[in-house]
């Protein structure tokens, strides 16, 4: 192609005058192949499910929702390329989050669940607390929200358990709860009927969970 004959630009249709170069197919850039835009499968590894599953929250809550129930033992998501913890429209799991979930605690959120247990407090025991902790419309469940360095708020929530070691924490709405609760400052609680609280249990307390005095 150095040489001035073998220049394309001189040799309308045609690339090269070289014997031994091949001609390819003409590229056009206003048709596109049928398969260019086809969305495929992922690979079935392991690593392919963990990333499909972490860092979509609508993907992820669909793939525990289309899981069978109680049947299935305690599930464990790692949620280690996320950015965040949200569940949501869930009902009847069992739930913990392990230490692979320690990436995805800059921020929580729990909404919409009925006759759940759900274990958020091993990704925050080694000193990665959530900044600030939602839980929403909760039914029939309990729910150990770990370590919370900032505000906790708590609304909607019935006839379940909670345990939250937190900052500042606010509660509204919310009717038959059993709080097991450590905070920094005293709770706001508004709207409420039936409530009570106790102290965080003394495993929880070994484990660290408890948000130092500001």
């Amino acid at each position: 192609m150095g040489a001035p004959e073998n220049d394309p630009r001189l040799n309308p249709g045609s690339f090269s005058r070289n014997p031994h170069a091949a001609h390819p197919e003409p590229f056009n850039a206003g048709v596109a192949d049928d398969n260019d835009d086809k969305v495929s499968d992922l690979p079935a590894s392991s690593t392919s499910t963990s990333t499909s599953t972490s860092t979509s929250l609508k993907d992820y809550n669909r793939e525990l929702s289309s899981q069978p129930g109680p049947a299935s033992g305690i599930r464990k998501p790692s949620f280690s390329m996320a950015k965040n913890i949200g569940i949501a429209n869930q009902a009847g799991l069992h739930i913990i989050l392990p230490e692979s979930a320690a990436r995805a605690t800059s921020s929580g959120s729990l909404t919409d669940l009925r006759d759940c247990i759900v274990d958020m407090s091993v990704p925050t025991s080694q000193g990665r607390p959530f900044p600030g902790l939602a839980l929403r419309d909760i039914s029939n469940s309990l729910v150990v929200a770990g370590r919370v360095s900032g505000p906790v708020h708590i609304t909607g929530v019935t006839d379940s358990i909670l345990v939250v070691a937190a900052r500042q924490v606010r509660i509204h709405e919310c009717r038959h709860v059993d709080v097991y609760l450590h905070c920094g400052s005293h709770p706001i609680i508004e709207d409420c009927t039936g409530m009570r609280f106790a102290p965080l249990p003394s495993c929880y307390v070994r484990a660290r969970l408890v948000v130092p005095e500001p």
